[in-house]
């Protein structure tokens, strides 16, 4: 028993000096100031360094962290989803019209929202057209922002071109 407890206290040694010998080899305290870590200790030391790196990573806040709910700045992804949201969602009706047309500057803003490239903007175009009632569907007379960005991702991920030339995430 007495040498179980001593391993244990070994191990919890060994695991804290090299939390913190890797946190001194990084060069000092360069965190960002986001994260649970940071409402556990905002000390600009090494052991604050440590202690919110550890915090950080035994709560599962990932999502908090990239979604910027938890005073970290939104990470990318969540950027460019919002961006291609708003633009739907704001200008739900031009892109319509412009899809009844089968071209115009909303659909071909709505292509570079999704990361596109111009030179696939009419095949972008067509697929969206071909997928209209799927993409912009119209339930019980009421739009529906998000749903036409998921279905609109779907369809550019179901087609080889789309998928080499536009930048669209999740």
């Amino acid at each position: 028993m007495k040498i179980f407890i001593n391993t244990i206290f070994l191990t919890i040694f060994l695991l804290f000096s090299l939390i913190l010998s890797t946190s001194i080899w990084a060069g000092g305290d360069t965190s960002t100031g986001c994260g649970v870590g940071w409402y556990v200790t905002k000390s600009m030391t090494t052991i604050g360094a440590t202690t919110r790196a550890s915090t950080n990573g035994t709560f599962s806040n990932t999502l908090a962290m990239t979604s910027g709910t938890s005073g970290c700045a939104r990470h990318s992804i969540v950027m460019n989803e919002k961006m291609g949201l708003h633009f739907i969602a704001a200008n739900y009706q031009n892109i319509l019209q412009d899809l009844s047309q089968g071209n115009g500057e909303y659909l071909l803003g709505l292509s570079r929202t999704m990361g596109c490239s111009d030179n696939v903007s009419n095949i972008f175009s067509t697929e969206a057209r071909s997928h209209f009632s799927e993409i912009f569907p119209i339930v019980n007379g009421q739009e529906n922002p998000e749903r036409s960005l998921q279905s609109l991702k779907k369809v550019i991920k179901n087609n080889q071109i789309l998928v080499s030339n536009c930048n669209i995430l999740g």
